[in-house]
């Protein structure tokens, strides 16, 4: 049973008058240090135009000068951008970490945590080798009779390149940036059926058809929804099977689901799980300028948590059709 929003604030409300007053501190901090800061860059273009009007030689102490004011200058922007990291860090640790527990208490939440590189690796959605990997908001819990797990997660890979001067450079590409979850189905499957983006048959019309059907990870699977056909290309290992896993409303949840988040969203049933890769979605951030005694932040990260949630119910998995 997941409590509403009324419900949530209303347990959020201690803690959320302790965090504003720490708010309210962290940017009185990083004010004063702007300030001193801004006194020494002044104070040193001050000394540089007194310089350069003197013409004080040797002219290497002039850009000495110039030297230091860019370094202040990067300090100040370094500085900054840690007091948001550290704002940020703590809203984490202790309003959504209270947050979760508030919508359910048998929930487990840990900002600097991930689903590991190898279950996202093996949910067979995506198959470029990995060369960097990371994550956070990482989530793990039972709604109903599902168990689910799901994080943020920014996936590379590494490409080198060597120019004109013998000069080697290495270029990171994203594999996916995102929202991915894995879910109990409750049902150990024969085969791995995976749907994926139907970029193919977008972008190349009946010359990408014809290759949606050279793939590693089994047969094209055509299916009887022209709208669904008209999105996601359905591979599997075993076609019978995944005929019975996507079964005319499952067709449509996922239709639903891709509408309901904007974006392009695929799946794979492997083992007894299914795995679901949003991209794009960026969650529970915050801004150290908002008061959190504001509706708006809190609302909006417990709608984003709410959503994630409610995949759960989007794709009926409460319901046991099959029996492990």
């Amino acid at each position: 049973m997941l409590k509403n929003y009324e419900q949530v604030a209303q347990e959020l409300r201690p803690h959320l008058q302790g965090f504003e007053d720490y708010r309210t501190k962290m940017i009185a901090k990083t004010l004063e240090r702007k300030l001193l800061i801004l006194a020494y860059v002044v104070f040193l273009i001050l000394v540089a135009g007194f310089a350069i009007n003197q013409r004080i030689e040797p002219p290497i102490a002039i850009e000495f000068i110039f030297f230091i004011i860019v370094i202040i200058f990067i300090a100040l922007l370094a500085y900054h951008q840690s007091a948001i990291e550290d704002y940020r860090g703590e809203f984490k640790s202790k309003i959504i970490d209270a947050m979760v527990k508030a919508i359910n208490p048998k929930l487990n939440y840990a900002k600097d945590r991930c689903i590991s590189q190898n279950e996202f690796y093996e949910s067979g959605i995506f198959t470029t080798g990995i060369d960097r990997y990371k994550g956070e908001d990482w989530v793990k819990g039972r709604i109903g009779e599902t168990y689910f797990e799901f994080s943020e997660i920014h996936a590379e890979y590494k490409s080198s390149s060597t120019d004109s001067d013998g000069n080697r450079k290495t270029t990171y590409h994203t594999i996916f940036k995102g929202l991915f979850m894995k879910a109990d189905f409750h049902k150990h499957f024969s085969g791995e059926t995976y749907v994926l983006t139907d970029t193919a048959e977008k972008y190349f019309g009946f010359i990408g058809k014809a290759m949606q059907k050279v793939s590693t990870r089994g047969h094209l699977v055509y299916l009887e929804n022209p709208m669904f056909e008209k999105e996601f290309a359905v591979y599997s290992t075993d076609e019978v099977e995944a005929r019975y896993l996507l079964s005319i409303n499952m067709l449509e949840r996922i239709l639903e689901l891709k509408q309901k988040f904007e974006t392009d969203v695929q799946l794979s049933f492997v083992g007894s799980d299914v795995h679901i890769a949003i991209p794009n979605l960026d969650i529970l951030e915050i801004n150290i300028k908002q008061s959190l005694l504001e509706q708006e932040p809190i609302l909006r990260c417990y709608t984003e948590l709410r959503m994630c949630f409610d995949i759960i119910e989007d794709l009926n998995l409460n319901t046991r059709v099959w029996t492990k």
